[in-house]
């Protein structure tokens, strides 16, 4: 038992075709196919999804910083509310 395997001559035709056929599965018949154009296809949808991960985290941070400001202008207000209510109160158990 052998791995070794025999050396013989290798004719250009055997070369040319192996390089087609490489080159029909690399490309495809029309040069928009195949491996390549499935890599493309790859790299355009990580890079699609990276800008949708980019564009929801934007969204996210936006929705913080809205809350945020909602509930600073709560706080504002009840403080406010309070400050009337207790000058009211002031004023009447001084006057």
């Amino acid at each position: 038992m052998s791995t070794k395997k025999e050396s013989r001559f290798v004719l250009a035709e055997d070369c040319i075709k192996q390089h087609e056929r490489l080159e029909l599965a690399l490309f495809g018949k029309d040069g928009r196919e195949g491996m390549v154009k499935d890599v493309s296809d790859i790299k355009t949808f990580i890079k699609d999804q990276a800008k949708h991960n980019e564009e929801d985290k934007q969204d996210k941070k936006e929705k913080r910083e809205s809350s945020l400001r909602w509930k600073i202008a709560a706080i504002g207000f009840a403080c406010s509310l309070a400050g009337f209510v207790g000058q009211y109160l002031l004023s009447r158990l001084s006057g």
